[in-house]
């Protein structure tokens, strides 16, 4: 039987839908990897497919999850990781009325992504309330 695999990829941007344990509801997490379920009717049973996030052990089923942003290919303009920290930070406004560096950095963001493209990411992300990161 044929294996089904997460709608995630490895550094996509994820909001938590459906909390469990150590998740929280509209927090944004990074996916590390991704693990496939065995076949159609093991993915019917709840029985993945799984990502795994970074800053957690073990696997979350990836239906608990909605896509923010995709991973960037290798060959990206820069423009384009300002274009994903703008709608990080337009999701975290949303959410919880605020972005820090520190939901940059569970985003995926490194810290000289954030310190060089955190200007040009506020400006395009249009008015948002000064505790923007």
């Amino acid at each position: 039987m044929a294996q089904v695999h997460s709608p995630f990829a490895p550094r996509d941007v994820v909001r938590c839908v459906q909390p469990t344990g150590r998740l929280i509801k509209g927090q944004i997490y990074q996916v590390r990897a991704t693990q496939p379920a065995e076949d159609v009717l093991a993915a019917a049973l709840g029985e993945g497919p799984y990502v795994h996030l970074y800053d957690f052990e073990g696997a979350f089923i990836a239906a608990r999850f909605v896509l923010v942003a995709r991973a960037p290919a290798n060959d990206d303009a820069a423009h384009d990781v300002a274009q994903r920290m703008a709608q990080v930070m337009r999701e975290r406004v949303a959410l919880a009325g605020s972005c820090d560096v520190h939901d940059l950095a569970r985003a995926g963001f490194t810290a000289a992504q954030i310190i060089e493209y955190a200007d040009e990411a506020r400006g395009i992300a249009g008015p948002l309330p000064a505790e923007v990161a």
